[in-house]
């Protein structure tokens, strides 16, 4: 028994000596973002069935780039239930990790992360205040603060101009608590400093023009000349364009003639697109006759910007104007919202003066053979309210950008200020005719006229709670809705019924997606890229594999199917995008899958960035789009999987109705 005792106590001294020897194990420190790794690719699989649970373990992993890929999918997933998992990573020893972490908290949008970021933020640090971490803590915090934080945030006046992590989380933080509609002088004030100091680099300036661009509420028709001075002195185009935006909503009419003046000196298609919009804020007479000189651009982008000025704020006493514009040469889409003009601005009682006008648009409808020229022409006709009846004829096409057309033409029939006007007190049954009209869509499960009529059925102003007591059809259309294909109408239809029954919406989360097809990833390339060949000429993109696998490895497995050959570029927004790759053609369709959003930390901050089109998070799926310019409201909301390399004058050229002819895999 003695025997047994010694040899007991011998092995717990080895044991306890061996545990004081130091770790022969070095911690890992670097980062690796590649997917190369099976143990990586592992932790990306569980992103195709949402699991957090398996995400938020590997954040608990000595390999830092295990906690770093775990934080990029958690960034997009944005359960709000990870917070607490994610928290502790804000201490992490790795600066990429714990970076990531402050932007991921942010992109959760939970505002009691707002306080744990701010007790993270490091005012001494072993690298410099001024590094990736501060600067991410900032801007999640403009993604999850309340207004006190953006007053406090915006008065900081000791960074310096060469601290420019931060001044870019400062400004990115401004601009997020703006898009959440949370303004203050403090941070006005900011934004505007930022844009007069020159030495800060682009990209921070951009915010700051972003911020007045598209903000509310920014005090901005305080600015007019301060900013018109701002834009006298930058250069860079991205730059410029928001702040052309910015000028205009300010509605200072001293700054009017050197916005006009930018028409004609400006070389760049996209400055003169925003200044046409940018005049829709000054009084009409004192602007017509230069935007009407550009309604035969040869560039389609400035006509149609030029014709949808008119269609938005034109007056009856033009009416003969617009019909002499009208001329054959005249850009399709260009001469539809002239049409659109006289319909729209006709007073209620020239009836004979409309029906002759609306038998012309129906005469151009019957010969044209452009299909979205078709569609363009049907809106033109809904901006009659006597021509809800000819809508019917239109519901039933073939051609799904027709019928859409005519579905959503009903909404401008009813919210129409003439509607009431041309009806009188016989409205009410006119309504009810356009009622059945809409269940009748519904109840027949075309996806892009069920999700137009959805939208319409909770329209707010229409006041449809009091008319449809028994919302029972909404519901069996619900469930003859084919998933995923369907998940747009779906999701359009059920936040409908829950408006109708006055309940809150949650929109109903996709639970699987295709999975990244690694065998096609691991064939690329750092500098692999696809050539797109249109029937105006080819672009090429350079992907992003290691930000984006699930929307890269989807293209190229569509590529290598040939779904995108004679795919319609369906969508051109002036200076926005162009948007491809729906079956259908009208951006309603989708294919028998979904793939998840990857919303890493890349930003919309130029043109050429190509993205991931989808109709809410975890969506997507075939279809795809390409910026014009800058466009920072998108970020940490659409997939960026890739960017224009060559061939950028291609896609500017692009309209509605032009074809891909193939793409190419480059590897």
């Amino acid at each position: 028994m003695r025997n047994i005792v010694n040899r007991y106590v011998f092995w717990l001294a080895i044991f306890s000596w061996a545990g004081c020897i130091p770790k022969t194990d070095t911690p890992k420190t670097i980062v690796n973002k590649s997917l190369i790794d099976k143990e990586i690719q592992k932790i990306y699989n569980f992103m195709a069935t949402s699991d957090t649970d398996s995400l938020c373990f590997y954040l608990r992993h000595k390999d830092p780039s295990f906690r770093y890929h775990s934080l990029l999918l958690l960034s997009s997933l944005r359960d709000k239930n990870t917070l607490d998992s994610i928290t502790p990573l804000l201490s992490d020893p790795i600066l990429d990790v714990r970076a990531l972490a402050a932007y991921t908290i942010g992109q959760l949008g939970v505002e009691k992360g707002a306080l744990k970021l701010l007790s993270a933020f490091r005012n001494k640090d072993t690298i410099s205040v001024n590094n990736q971490f501060n600067a991410n803590i900032l801007e999640a915090i403009g993604k999850t603060g309340n207004l006190s934080m953006l007053k406090s945030l915006a008065s900081v006046k000791t960074y310096r101009v060469t601290d420019t992590l931060l001044i870019s989380g400062q400004i990115k933080a401004i601009y997020h608590f703006m898009l959440r509609n949370r303004t203050a002088p403090e941070g006005s004030i900011t934004a505007l400093n930022i844009l007069k100091e020159k030495r800060h680099i682009p990209e921070i300036r951009l915010y700051a023009a972003h911020y007045f661009g598209r903000g509310k509420n920014t005090e901005v028709e305080k600015y007019g000349a301060a900013l018109l001075a701002v834009l006298n002195s930058t250069t860079e185009p991205e730059i410029r364009l928001p702040l052309i935006t910015a000028i205009g909503k300010s509605k200072d009419i001293s700054v009017l003639n050197s916005l006009k003046a930018l028409l004609s000196t400006s070389q760049d298609y996209r400055v003169k697109v925003n200044v046409i919009k940018a005049l829709g804020n000054f009084p009409y007479d004192t602007v017509r006759m230069e935007v009407a000189a550009f309604l035969k651009d040869k560039n389609h982008q400035i006509s149609v910007t030029a014709s949808q000025f008119f269609l938005d704020n034109g007056i009856k006493e033009d009416l003969e104007f617009y019909r002499l514009q009208i001329q054959d040469s005249l850009f399709w889409k260009s001469k539809a919202n002239l049409y659109g003009c006289l319909l729209k601005h006709a007073p209620v009682y020239t009836t004979k003066f409309k029906t002759a006008v609306s038998l012309e648009i129906k005469s151009l409808i019957e010969k044209s053979s452009n299909v979205y020229e078709k569609a363009q022409l049907v809106k033109a006709l809904s901006l009659d309210p006597y021509n809800y009846l000819l809508l019917d004829q239109y519901i039933n096409s073939n051609q799904a950008p027709v019928k859409v057309a005519a579905a959503e033409g009903y909404k401008n029939i009813l919210t129409s200020p003439n509607f009431f006007k041309a009806f009188g007190y016989g409205y009410p049954k006119i309504k009810a005719q356009i009622l059945e009209s809409l269940a009748a869509m519904i109840l027949k499960n075309d996806v892009g006229t069920l999700a137009a009529a959805a939208q319409i059925l909770r329209e707010p102003s229409l006041g449809w709670r009091e008319w449809i007591k028994d919302p029972g059809f909404l519901k069996e259309a619900l469930k003859k809705i084919k998933l995923p294909e369907g998940i747009e109408a779906y999701n359009e239809l059920d936040e409908t019924l829950h408006f109708l029954e006055g309940k809150d919406y949650v929109r109903k989360p996709v639970e699987k997606h295709q999975p990244v097809f690694w065998e096609l990833l691991n064939n690329t390339t750092d500098s692999s890229s696809v050539a797109v060949k249109t029937n105006k000429g080819t672009f090429r993109i350079r992907l992003h594999k290691n930000l984006a696998p699930y929307a890269v490895s989807n293209l190229l497995n569509l590529i290598e199917k040939k779904y995108y050959q004679q795919k319609i570029i369906h969508r051109v927004e002036p200076n926005f995008v162009i948007q491809t790759g729906c079956p259908r053609g009208d951006g309603n369709g989708s294919l028998d899958f979904t793939i998840p959003s990857e919303l890493s930390s890349g930003n919309y901050n130029t043109s050429g960035l190509v993205g991931m089109a989808s109709a809410g998070n975890h969506t997507e799926c075939s279809q795809w789009f390409v910026t014009h310019s800058s466009a920072p409201h998108l970020d940490g909301n659409y997939t960026i999987f890739g960017h224009i390399t060559e061939g950028m004058e291609v896609v500017n050229g692009l309209d509605v109705g032009d074809k891909i002819i193939e793409i190419i895999f480059i590897k």
